[in-house]
């Protein structure tokens, strides 16, 4: 039996009937016929190599022929308009079952597939309900059925089973049902996991899971939104995998995840902090990260600065350099003294030619001084500690420090760092250096790089009075990051290895996420759980604004001792309120668990920055393993799509990907069939091409940019051919050739990148089909527009995704909980008031009980709006809010002839108000 095909068959069937805007499940959950259909299908195919071990005689062909026939026609009954106003309360009763119309149509779909036994399909379609399966009803078919297979009760009973099965709610009703309801019972062993949804993690996690019980042989049934279902033959004895079997594999998937460029995410902003994420950080790799730093800023960034701002920074930097002279001046008084001689009006008798001269220097020094900034964090004590090895203590007892209440003399890494940095930047430099905080060239100029440029060339075997005199950049902070890593690299050594700053492990992080898997885990005492967790509560009222003792996490409310202190880069509004600490005194920082903080590692890791929302794709209650591994396959088609548009290798940076430009996507939407989307035809419609004046901007900017990079006044192509190994002819065939992508050097790629605004605005995180996450680094938003603008947006987005992926969608802020278990709708409507208002529901569903709209009207007229706005001409803050909400289509129409210089509207508008008659109240 060839499955694949029957399925590929199915499935145009099902299209071609329209099923996808047919509702079957609306009570108890949402889902399309289309889909109710499939999961049914999938279920049976997973299903029949099981029986056959078990039924005796095993199944023929024919017997699973009309299996599967039944499967897809057993709901045909509730394809007419009379059983589809039922269902949404605007009639009574009527059947899922339609008699007449599965006799027309089984002959006609077996004939369509080359089966038969249509007599066996008839009467598992019209028994397979309960209320239809009176004994009446069974003797009719009996006596006048004109069965050919003594078996076609069995089989009528196992395409009911099926389809109680697949229309359970959750995941816990169908185990029930299998394993003490069903006629499959005991015919079928089963056994499932379950997790606490978290985000990112939660797939890695449902990947490690499925990947360990199907390789001891269990086979997944049916995936839902926060677990899997899993069954094997009767006849078989296989084992459930442990909690150590899933969490060694947890790692390894987490392990795959972390394959990056660690420099990205470990070296920061110089004038934030320069080590947001000390987690990630490995002292093995200081080489790495000190040349990341020397890219933050270009070398002629500062020589753009204003005559009299560059002669301020100038003045300080020559105060500062003045006060060093005094040999008892500490870096702080020297800093200090220079910014008050600034303040009273004091200036330095210099020219503007020397002015220009110095800011030259401070310009060309920017990358070394992000070199002395990095260098500055990952010696820091709060990375290295305050322990040394035994033979570091005797080798540095000179460089011992009073440390205590007691004053006493000891060695630290600080004494180490202190002694190996001042031998070759002269004494008091490590003081210096860690005086220097955010980026401030006067400061650093003088605190760090003077320092080092003062240095003899000849210690390093070079032809110049002082390093300074090297006019090679490049050749310059080669020297420094050498110099500095050889620093850093005695300072290590000097720590006890095991204190040695190295990077968190993917098996740590599993071992803290572990415990968002709830089954299968090891056996636990409930009550002491309980008093557990009523003594937590307790305990951790006092700790809500401190960085130490047991605490209550802020984001996923369990309780946890220890953690993170949270910081801006991963956690909105760290010191934002919390109600636990009203009474606990004056306010701080939060503290975040590790499973928190490593989840918002995971996101960023994958995203490449933070994470604004998350676009989260859960199917509408279950899916078919087979239809599941057919979405997961979409998801990343999909993503690598869309990857190569928004990074360095867009061949065409011109066209680009935007998830708010909802005008684009609803023009071009209109010449495709949504049920039908293919994942390129996907990116292709939220892909849209720049403005004529916006491509001469990026190009003028990726002028401007290599200009600064490379400390050129114009680009010359000779130089430009020597940085990146190419042979070009001319400076515009060099940059055509770097804007097609046809340009190898990373550095000209990252240049162009940064140059047309290319970076990952969104990533498809695609493990499983239980849940796909999109994380967002921007909102769908456009411009200063209301909050309601944004959200007609937001549900716009939604929409088109739900119902080109069969798939239930929302979209969750940063640190909201994912508390979705599907089957609530297509899309979840933003949680703003006013748009709730309008759309009358928290979730835009199939076909709208009470309005009668379909979610597809809902795109449409969305998409109508976004296409009508211009000609209504109202303000671009709430234009798509106050369209929708017009009390009729004529008002519309009426505004665009007023607006219009004709007076007129045209035969395209007629069009967009047909749209959008429908959804108007």
């Amino acid at each position: 039996m060839d499955y694949k095909s029957f399925r590929e068959n199915a499935i145009e069937l099902m299209l071609n009937r329209g099923w996808k805007e047919k509702t079957a499940k609306k009570w108890s959950f949402e889902q399309s016929l289309f889909d109710h259909t499939l999961i049914e299908i999938d279920a049976l195919i997973v299903l029949l190599p099981l029986l056959r071990q078990s039924f005796a005689p095993p199944f023929t062909e024919q017997e699973e022929q009309a299996l599967l026939i039944a499967a897809l026609l057993h709901d045909v009954g509730k394809e007419p308009d009379k059983w589809q106003d039922y269902i949404q309360g605007k009639g009574g009763f009527v059947s899922d079952v339609d008699r007449e119309l599965a006799k027309e149509v089984v002959p006609e779909v077996v004939k369509q597939f080359g089966f038969s036994g249509i007599e066996e399909i008839l009467s598992a379609i019209v028994l397979h309900m309960r209320r239809e399966r009176s004994n009446a009803k069974v003797i009719n078919r009996l006596l006048f059925g004109g069965h050919t297979n003594a078996r076609w009760k069995m089989l009528a009973d196992i395409v009911d089973a099926v389809d109680n099965l697949c229309s359970c709610k959750g995941l816990f009703s169908a185990l029930n049902y299998l394993s003490e309801s069903s006629c499959l019972s005991n015919h079928l062993k089963t056994a499932y996991h379950l997790v606490r949804i978290r985000g990112v993690s939660t797939t890695m996690l449902h990947r490690s899971a499925i990947n360990m019980f199907m390789e001891k042989g269990w086979i997944p049934l049916l995936h839902y939104s926060n677990g899997t279902i899993y069954v094997v033959s009767g006849v078989e004895l296989p084992q459930e995998p442990t909690l150590s079997d899933i969490e060694s594999e947890f790692s390894e998937v987490i392990s795959k995840a972390m394959q990056i460029n660690y420099a990205d995410h470990v070296v920061g902003s110089p004038v934030q902090s320069m080590m947001p994420k000390p987690d990630l950080f490995d002292y093995c790799e200081i080489q790495l990260y000190l040349c990341a730093a020397s890219k933050l800023i270009g070398r002629g960034s500062f020589m753009k600065k204003t005559p009299p701002k560059k002669r301020e920074v100038v003045s300080k930097y020559l105060f500062i350099l003045e006060n060093f002279k005094d040999q008892e001046m500490v870096p702080k008084s020297a800093v200090s003294d220079a910014r008050k001689r600034w303040k009273s009006g004091q200036r330095v008798s210099a020219d503007d030619e020397e002015i220009e001269l110095h800011a030259a220097r401070i310009s060309a020094a920017q990358p070394e001084m992000c070199i002395f900034k990095f260098l500055k964090a990952a010696l820091s004590e709060d990375m290295l500690g305050t322990e040394v090895t035994p033979e570091a203590a005797e080798n540095y007892s000179d460089f011992a420090e009073a440390m205590g209440r007691k004053k006493t003399l000891t060695v630290t890494p600080q004494s180490v760092a202190k002694a190996e940095y001042d031998a070759v930047f002269g004494k008091g430099a490590y003081d210096a250096l860690r005086y220097t905080s955010t980026l401030m060239p006067d400061q650093d100029m003088a605190l760090t790089v003077s320092k080092f440029w003062s240095i003899s060339g000849e210690k390093f075997g070079l032809d110049v009075s002082t390093i300074g005199n090297l006019l090679d950049d490049k050749k310059r902070e080669e020297i420094l990051i050498e110099t500095l890593t050889n620093i850093a690299d005695k300072v290590y050594s000097a720590i006890p290895e095991a204190n040695r700053p190295t990077r968190i492990s993917p098996e740590d992080i599993a071992s803290s996420l572990i415990v968002d898997l709830i089954h299968p885990v090891q056996d636990m005492d409930m009550e002491t759980l309980v008093n557990k967790q009523i003594n937590a509560y307790g305990g951790t009222k006092a700790n809500a604004r401190k960085d130490k003792g047991l605490h209550i996490c802020p984001i996923c409310n369990q309780t946890f001792d220890g953690g993170t202190k949270a910081k801006a880069d991963f956690v909105d509004n760290p010191e934002g309120h919390t109600n636990r600490g009203i009474s606990h005194g004056s306010s701080g920082a939060i503290t975040i668990c590790d499973s928190c903080k490593y989840e918002l590692f995971l996101q960023q890791i994958i995203l490449g920055s933070q994470v604004t929302d998350m676009l989260v794709l859960f199917p509408r209650m279950n899916i078919g393993h087979a239809n599941g591994e057919i979405l997961q396959r979409k998801a990343i088609d999909i993503w690598e799509s869309a990857n190569m548009r928004m990074s360095e290798a867009n061949p065409d940076p011109d066209r680009r990907l935007s998830l708010g430009m909802i005008y684009n996507l609803a023009r071009k939407l209109s010449d495709y069939e949504i049920f039908r989307l293919t994942p390129s035809e996907i990116v292709e419609l939220i892909t849209y091409e720049s403005a004529s004046h916006t491509k001469k901007k990026y190009r003028k900017e990726l002028i401007n940019i290599l200009k600064d990079f490379y400390g050129m006044d114009e680009l010359i192509i000779e130089e430009l051919n020597d940085e990146w190994g190419t042979d070009f002819d001319s400076v515009d065939e060099a940059l055509a050739a770097l804007i097609a992508d046809r340009v190898n050097d990373s550095e000209a790629r990252r240049l162009k990148a940064q140059a047309f605004r290319l970076s990952s605005q969104f990533h498809i995180v695609c493990q499983t089909p239980n849940m796909i996450l999109i994380p967002l680094a921007n909102p769908i938003t456009m411009g200063k527009e209301s909050d309601t603008n944004s959200g007609i947006r937001e549900l716009y987005i939604t929409l088109f995704l739900g119902l080109a992926l069969d798939c239930s969608v929302t979209v969750v802020r940063s640190g909201e909980s994912i508390t979705f278990e599907g089957g609530e709708g297509v899309a979840r409507v933003p949680s703003v008031p006013a748009l709730r208002e309008l759309i009358g529901a928290d979730w835009v569903t199939i076909k709208d009980s009470e309005r009668d709209i379909s979610a597809k009207e809902w795109l449409d007229a969305i998409g109508a709006a976004a296409l009508i706005a211009n000609s209504t001409d109202f303000p671009e803050r709430s234009n798509l809010y106050q369209i929708l909400k017009s009390a009729t289509a004529g008002y519309i129409l009426r505004r665009i002839e007023q607006k219009s210089e004709s007076g007129q509207a045209y035969i395209h508008h007629f069009q967009l108000l047909e749209k959008l008659k429908g959804v108007l109240r």
